[in-house]
């Protein structure tokens, strides 16, 4: 019987010596195993015959058909494998599957390859806008200086310069010894040689890098002498420090102070709370604040470096808040709820007696003592609008100032008497002055932005309020005839709540 292969062609007579009859005699052949060939019988179109005899499967192959596969399949082109003659003896079924699967495969390569570049594209583009939005490295810290207040103990302080740092890093000798957390500008260190001179360092760095360093020689006393080193800076609460909020740091409300001109920005509080509305005690070392840190706000007291901090009222469930001293120290106006409604209360200094001033059905707030502590100033909503109302210290004969169904709040009382409050009469938040008596009303600010809590410098030359001309609120300074106008804080984070401190008794305008 004439065998045939399986598309049904006789199969050509051959040199018995040229004709291989099974899959282990190509194997030996070609010297790979069986299912190698099988795979290049599928991919490749190795040329194995199959024949259409009683025993299927059984294959045959022609050693000068497998050595012409081989040397073109050698000779670095796949295609000269497909480019045989149709009589060659291949199977076509075999060709077309190969065929196929080449490109199959080509085009997953191509996809493949196509999503790497997609993809380090990405990866590029990604790491470039994110160090364009980190920006540089910060500034150097524009001012350091020591000082050492007991033998053995140093304490650095510093300016912060740029606002773009995640920390301060310092340095004793070139080595770094401690690390500050942003919105720190001050590290202490104990445990010194008395009477022996340590040089330092600061510098602030960020995720894209660290400033140059700044350096300091400060010598620690040996106990024969109070202080040794640079002359002392002017301790926290100095006349011309002021204290503001801002969320720099952590996102959340924290105290900070800075001198008048916005420098030597020092971080007071660090919670995990929301502190707010900071007022000086008249001799400026302690600092009244309210804080949500027991989940309902309440008014604290605490020095002015931020330590020693005492509860005043704990009063949860109710909200204690706008603390204000009165000029003697001896009393502190607040806003709480506990009667109900937001009424103005007036306690000791220490917490004790505190009295309800206000019971009016409106919301009463914002109190601020007069310079001579005989009155206060606040805001209620007791007629409808919020407006400015006067009271003498104990609650009595209250009476209301502004009368023009705008929404007037935040009252200061400046040294000369006049009364700095923002309003909304023009369309949006300015700040305005008015005398004790209701008179003379006049316009400080005059911007399309939002501009609140005004608070008076102690000498009465300059108001700094809160506005967010720029963007984003910061604190900001200017004359009460509206010129001079500075930005103090220029930081990208929220900045509000600015207070100056309390001012000296003078004669008081419009009694």
């Amino acid at each position: 019987m004439e065998e045939r292969d399986l598309t049904g062609a006789p199969e050509p007579a051959h040199d018995a010596s040229d004709r291989l009859d099974s899959w282990k005699e190509i194997a030996a052949y070609l010297g790979r195993s069986i299912t190698t060939l099988q795979r290049w019988e599928a991919s490749e179109g190795l040329p194995v015959r199959r024949l259409a005899h009683a025993s299927k499967g059984s294959v045959s192959a022609f050693k000068h058909e497998l050595d012409e596969w081989r040397r073109k399949r050698t000779s670095g082109s796949p295609y000269a494998i497909e480019s045989k003659p149709p009589d060659a003896p291949r199977r076509d079924t075999g060709s077309g599957r190969s065929w196929r699967m080449f490109w199959s495969g080509l085009a997953v390569r191509t996809a493949v390859s196509a999503a790497v570049v997609v993809l380090a594209v990405m990866v590029i583009g990604l790491t470039w806008a994110v160090a364009r939005m980190r920006g540089q490295a910060p500034e150097t810290p524009a001012r350091l200086d020591v000082r050492s207040p007991a033998p053995g103990t140093v304490i650095l302080m510093w300016t912060d310069a740029s606002l773009t740092e995640d920390r301060f890093e310092v340095a004793r000798f070139g080595t770094v010894v401690g690390t500050v957390e942003a919105g720190f500008t001050k590290a202490e260190f104990t445990g010194l040689d008395a009477g022996t001179s340590y040089h330092w360092d600061v510098r602030a760095c960020n995720s894209s890098g660290c400033s140059p360093w700044h350096g300091v020689v400060g010598r620690t006393p040996d106990g024969s002498d109070a202080y040794s080193g640079v002359p002392d800076l002017p301790a926290i609460g100095d006349a011309t420090d002021i204290l503001f909020v801002s969320s720099r740091a952590t996102g959340r409300g924290q105290i900070y102070v800075m001198r008048r001109d916005g420098s030597r920005v020092t971080r007071v509080t660090n919670t995990s709370a929301n502190d707010m509305s900071p007022k000086w005690s008249p001799d400026r070392s302690r600092i009244a604040f309210a804080s949500d840190g027991t989940g309902a706000a309440e008014i604290y007291v605490m020095k002015a470096d931020g330590s020693a901090v005492v509860n005043l009222t704990n009063h949860d469930p109710a909200k204690d808040h706008s603390p204000a001293w009165s000029p003697e120290g001896t009393h502190i106006a607040f806003v709480s709820t506990r009667s109900g409604g937001a009424d103005v209360w007036v306690m000791n200094a220490d917490g004790s007696n505190p009295v309800n001033l206000t019971t009016s059905p409106g919301v009463d707030g914002q109190p601020a003592w007069s310079p001579d502590g005989r009155r206060i100033a606040f805001s209620s909503d007791r007629n409808g609008a919020s407006e400015i109302y006067v009271m003498d210290a104990d609650g009595s004969n209250q009476r209301r100032l502004t009368t023009d169904g705008a929404v007037n709040s935040f009252p200061a009382w400046g040294p000369d008497g006049r009364i700095a409050f923002q309003s909304t009469r023009d369309g949006q938040d300015e700040i305005y002055l008015i005398d004790a008596d209701g008179s003379h009303e006049t316009r400080v600010t005059s911007h399309p932005g939002v501009d609140r809590s005004p608070t008076w410098s102690p000498d009465g030359n300059r108001i700094v309020f809160a506005s967010d001309r720029e963007g984003n609120f910061e604190i900001y300074s200017v004359k009460p005839d509206g010129s001079g106008l500075a930005n103090l804080t220029k930081s990208p984070a929220s900045e509000s709540e600015p207070a100056w401190g309390l001012l000296r008794p003078t004669p008081l305008r419009g009694r």
